[in-house]
Protein backbone atom coordinates (compact mmCIF):
# COMPACT_ATOMS: atom_id res chain seq x y z
CA UNK A 1 0.00 0.00 0.00
CA UNK A 2 1.42 3.35 -0.78
CA UNK A 3 0.82 6.00 2.22
CA UNK A 4 -0.03 9.20 0.12
CA UNK A 5 0.00 11.34 3.42
CA UNK A 6 3.85 10.43 4.39
CA UNK A 7 4.43 14.44 5.28
CA UNK A 8 8.10 15.95 4.70
CA UNK A 9 10.92 15.73 7.50
CA UNK A 10 9.36 14.70 10.83
CA UNK A 11 5.99 13.90 9.38
CA UNK A 12 7.97 11.52 6.81
CA UNK A 13 10.63 10.58 9.75
CA UNK A 14 7.27 9.57 11.85
CA UNK A 15 5.17 7.82 9.00
CA UNK A 16 7.70 5.03 8.36
CA UNK A 17 8.59 4.13 11.71
CA UNK A 18 4.63 4.39 12.10
CA UNK A 19 3.94 2.09 9.32
CA UNK A 20 7.09 1.10 7.06
CA UNK A 21 9.23 0.03 9.80
CA UNK A 22 6.66 -1.49 11.83
CA UNK A 23 5.22 -3.61 8.66
CA UNK A 24 8.15 -4.30 6.58
CA UNK A 25 7.32 -4.47 2.84
CA UNK A 26 3.54 -3.37 3.33
CA UNK A 27 3.25 -0.51 3.58
CA UNK A 28 5.47 2.66 0.80
CA UNK A 29 5.77 6.12 2.11
CA UNK A 30 4.66 9.25 -0.38
CA UNK A 31 6.24 12.10 1.04
CA UNK A 32 4.43 15.05 0.10
CA UNK A 33 5.70 18.14 -1.95
CA UNK A 34 7.06 20.92 0.66
CA UNK A 35 4.96 24.14 0.79
CA UNK A 36 4.98 26.86 0.91
CA UNK A 37 7.70 27.39 -1.80
CA UNK A 38 8.53 31.15 -1.05
CA UNK A 39 11.94 31.88 -2.53
CA UNK A 40 14.26 29.11 -3.36
CA UNK A 41 13.90 26.41 -0.06
CA UNK A 42 10.94 24.34 -1.45
CA UNK A 43 13.25 22.52 -4.40
CA UNK A 44 16.42 22.51 -2.27
CA UNK A 45 14.34 21.06 0.68
CA UNK A 46 12.51 18.36 -1.42
CA UNK A 47 16.03 16.99 -2.54
CA UNK A 48 17.34 17.02 0.84
CA UNK A 49 14.62 15.91 2.77
CA UNK A 50 13.94 12.68 0.21
CA UNK A 51 17.42 12.26 -0.56
CA UNK A 52 17.80 11.12 3.59
CA UNK A 53 16.99 8.73 5.73
CA UNK A 54 15.85 5.29 5.42
CA UNK A 55 12.62 5.98 2.94
CA UNK A 56 14.84 7.05 0.23
CA UNK A 57 15.02 3.95 -1.57
CA UNK A 58 11.33 3.35 -2.02
CA UNK A 59 9.51 7.13 -1.38
CA UNK A 60 7.28 8.81 -3.50
CA UNK A 61 6.34 12.20 -3.64
CA UNK A 62 3.15 13.00 -3.99
CA UNK A 63 0.87 16.27 -4.65
CA UNK A 64 -2.84 16.17 -3.82
CA UNK A 65 -4.17 19.10 -6.10
CA UNK A 66 -2.06 21.59 -4.82
CA UNK A 67 -0.25 22.74 -7.66
CA UNK A 68 -2.93 24.28 -10.18
CA UNK A 69 -5.45 24.60 -7.91
CA UNK A 70 -4.52 26.10 -4.71
CA UNK A 71 -0.89 26.97 -4.25
CA UNK A 72 -0.85 30.98 -4.69
CA UNK A 73 2.25 33.42 -5.15
CA UNK A 74 1.88 34.44 -1.57
CA UNK A 75 0.29 30.68 -0.34
CA UNK A 76 -2.75 31.37 -0.12
CA UNK A 77 -3.43 35.05 -1.54
CA UNK A 78 -2.60 36.11 -5.52
CA UNK A 79 -2.70 34.52 -8.62
CA UNK A 80 -2.31 30.94 -8.83
CA UNK A 81 0.91 28.92 -9.12
CA UNK A 82 0.77 27.42 -13.01
CA UNK A 83 1.77 23.60 -12.28
CA UNK A 84 4.90 24.12 -14.98
CA UNK A 85 6.30 26.87 -13.08
CA UNK A 86 10.05 27.31 -13.73
CA UNK A 87 10.52 27.45 -10.20
CA UNK A 88 9.96 23.99 -9.09
CA UNK A 89 12.28 22.36 -12.00
CA UNK A 90 14.90 22.25 -9.71
CA UNK A 91 12.71 19.77 -7.71
CA UNK A 92 11.66 18.36 -10.45
CA UNK A 93 15.56 17.72 -11.34
CA UNK A 94 16.16 16.06 -7.88
CA UNK A 95 13.21 14.01 -7.85
CA UNK A 96 15.07 12.56 -11.02
CA UNK A 97 18.44 12.70 -10.00
CA UNK A 98 17.04 10.39 -6.69
CA UNK A 99 14.77 8.26 -8.55
CA UNK A 100 10.84 9.09 -6.55
CA UNK A 101 8.01 9.08 -8.45
CA UNK A 102 5.83 12.23 -8.45
CA UNK A 103 2.18 11.85 -8.41
CA UNK A 104 0.16 14.51 -8.58
CA UNK A 105 -3.82 14.88 -8.68
CA UNK A 106 -3.97 18.02 -10.90
CA UNK A 107 -7.41 17.96 -11.71
CA UNK A 108 -10.71 16.33 -10.93
CA UNK A 109 -13.57 15.59 -13.62
CA UNK A 110 -14.69 17.81 -16.44
CA UNK A 111 -17.55 18.29 -14.76
CA UNK A 112 -16.62 20.02 -11.68
CA UNK A 113 -15.38 22.63 -14.23
CA UNK A 114 -18.73 23.63 -15.68
CA UNK A 115 -22.18 24.74 -14.22
CA UNK A 116 -23.91 22.92 -11.72
CA UNK A 117 -26.94 22.63 -13.48
CA UNK A 118 -29.39 19.92 -14.65
CA UNK A 119 -27.18 19.16 -17.76
CA UNK A 120 -24.15 18.30 -15.07
CA UNK A 121 -23.93 15.24 -14.85
CA UNK A 122 -22.48 15.43 -11.34
CA UNK A 123 -25.21 17.19 -10.19
CA UNK A 124 -26.62 15.32 -7.50
CA UNK A 125 -22.91 15.31 -6.33
CA UNK A 126 -21.94 18.83 -6.88
CA UNK A 127 -25.68 20.16 -5.42
CA UNK A 128 -24.52 18.04 -2.19
CA UNK A 129 -20.61 19.60 -2.01
CA UNK A 130 -20.93 22.81 -3.98
CA UNK A 131 -17.45 23.35 -2.74
CA UNK A 132 -15.86 20.76 -5.12
CA UNK A 133 -17.20 22.91 -8.20
CA UNK A 134 -14.47 24.93 -9.68
CA UNK A 135 -16.59 26.52 -11.92
CA UNK A 136 -17.22 30.34 -11.97
CA UNK A 137 -14.33 30.66 -9.89
CA UNK A 138 -10.71 32.09 -9.78
CA UNK A 139 -9.74 28.44 -11.59
CA UNK A 140 -7.85 27.67 -14.39
CA UNK A 141 -10.18 24.94 -16.63
CA UNK A 142 -9.85 21.26 -16.71
CA UNK A 143 -7.87 21.91 -20.11
CA UNK A 144 -5.76 24.37 -18.70
CA UNK A 145 -4.49 22.31 -15.90
CA UNK A 146 -3.74 19.15 -18.25
CA UNK A 147 -2.28 21.62 -20.93
CA UNK A 148 -0.09 22.83 -17.69
CA UNK A 149 1.05 19.22 -16.67
CA UNK A 150 1.98 18.40 -20.10
CA UNK A 151 4.06 21.42 -20.79
CA UNK A 152 6.01 20.41 -17.09
CA UNK A 153 6.48 16.52 -18.03
CA UNK A 154 7.52 17.62 -21.69
CA UNK A 155 10.51 20.09 -19.70
CA UNK A 156 11.56 16.62 -17.79
CA UNK A 157 14.71 14.94 -19.78
CA UNK A 158 13.73 11.13 -20.34
CA UNK A 159 16.66 9.27 -18.43
CA UNK A 160 18.82 6.86 -20.18
CA UNK A 161 17.36 3.57 -19.38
Amino acid sequence: MVNLTGGYDNGLAEAVAKYDRAYPGRFIPSPSLLFPFQGSGLPEAAGSSHSAGPARRRARLEDSQTLGLYLRENITSGTLVKIDDARFDPMWDACGQLNLPVAIHISDPVAFFTPTDRFNERYEELNNHPAWSFYGQDFPSNAELIESRNRMIAGIPTPNL
